[in-house]
C-alpha cells in the first residue's frame, strides 16, 4: 500500500501511474522546441528576410514575408532583424551577390565625391555645362558611413537609463526620493 501510495505522489500530472515510482529526470525530460525558435529555422527566416530585402521589400514586409505575423513583425522588427542568425543570413547572402563589405566601403567613399552637371539653357538650348559638388548625395554618404560605424544613432534607438538614475545624475550625484 506505502509503495502505491508513493506512486501516486510521483506521478506527473496527465500520465497514468507504472507501478513503479518515477524519478525526477522524467520531469525534466528534454521538450521539443517552438518550430520558429530553433536556430535552422531562425537561420532559414533570416535567408528569406533578407532576400525580401534585397528585391527592394521594407524589413517589415521581409518579416512578415518570411512567415512572421503582421503585429509581431511590427513590434518587433527590431529585436528580429538585430537576431544574430539572421545577421549571418543577411551578410552571407550579401556577400554572395558580391556586395561585401570592401565593396560597400569602397563605393561610399566613391560616392562621397560625387559631382554633378548643371545644364545652363538659354533659349531652349543648352549654352553652358558646369561639373559641381553633388551637395546632396555626398552629405547623405557621409551620414550613412556615419551611421555604419556608429556614430550616428537614430532616435529610436537611444538606450535610456532607468528614471531613477536619470534623475540622480540630474541632481549631482545625489540619490532622489521618489
Amino acid at each position: 500500500m506505502a509503495a502505491s501510495k508513493a506512486t501516486k505522489q510521483n506521478a506527473l500530472p496527465g500520465n497514468k501511474p507504472s507501478g513503479k515510482p518515477q524519478t525526477a529526470d522524467a520531469s525534466t525530460a528534454r521538450q521539443k522546441p517552438h518550430p520558429g525558435k530553433t536556430k535552422r529555422a531562425i537561420r532559414q527566416r533570416g535567408k528569406l528576410i533578407a532576400r525580401a530585402i534585397l528585391e527592394g521589400k521594407s524589413d517589415t514586409q521581409a518579416c512578415k514575408d518570411a512567415g512572421y505575423s503582421d503585429s509581431y513583425a511590427n513590434s518587433h522588427k527590431k529585436e528580429i532583424m538585430n537576431n544574430p542568425e539572421i545577421k549571418k543570413s543577411f551578410t552571407a547572402i550579401m556577400d554572395a551577390a558580391g556586395l561585401t563589405d570592401e565593396h560597400i566601403a569602397a563605393r561610399i567613399k566613391e560616392l562621397s565625391t560625387a559631382k554633378e552637371t548643371k545644364f545652363f539653357a538659354d533659349k531652349g538650348k543648352v549654352v553652358e555645362t558646369r561639373d559641381v559638388e553633388a551637395l546632396g548625395t555626398q552629405a547623405d554618404m557621409i551620414q550613412f558611413a556615419a551611421r555604419l560605424k556608429g556614430h550616428l544613432v537614430d532616435k529610436t534607438e537611444v538606450k535610456v537609463d532607468r528614471l531613477e538614475d536619470i534623475l540622480k545624475d540630474l541632481d549631482g550625484g545625489r540619490k532622489v526620493d521618489k
